[in-house]
């Protein structure tokens, strides 16, 4: 019976290192080309939840069928106003996700740093 625990003790160990030492391998192929997706997936998400194709596409017709002088002017000046209004929450969007891919890049070197700052200093 102790043969059997040692025999199951000593696979998971040896499990656990193989995984500590394939684990940055991982994080920098798989784990960045699976991040990478999800940022690129996140950012068109965002595109396309604002639509701003579609209002740059309709930004000079006439909103509600007015066609008169007055029409055109107000419905140019509220899709300015919308799409400027859009680009805006894209960017910051945008500048956000950008961001957290750059976290996942630094994060395990900033791990070995904080345990090398902890253990030598």
């Amino acid at each position: 019976m102790s043969s059997v625990i040692l025999h199951t003790l000593k696979l998971a160990t040896w499990d656990v290192l193989i995984d500590i030492v394939r684990f940055p391998v991982w994080w920098y192929t798989e784990g960045l080309q699976m991040m990478w997706h999800k940022t690129f997936g996140a950012i068109m998400h965002w595109q396309h939840r604002l639509g701003i194709g579609i209002w740059i596409k309709n930004w000079f017709k006439p909103m509600y069928a007015q066609y008169d002088f007055q029409g055109r002017v107000l419905s140019f000046f509220f899709r300015t106003i919308t799409i400027f209004w859009k680009s805006l929450v894209f960017l910051f969007g945008f500048i956000f996700i950008f961001i957290a891919f750059l976290v996942y890049l630094l994060l395990p070197f900033v791990a070995v740093i904080f345990l090398f700052a902890r253990f030598v200093l």
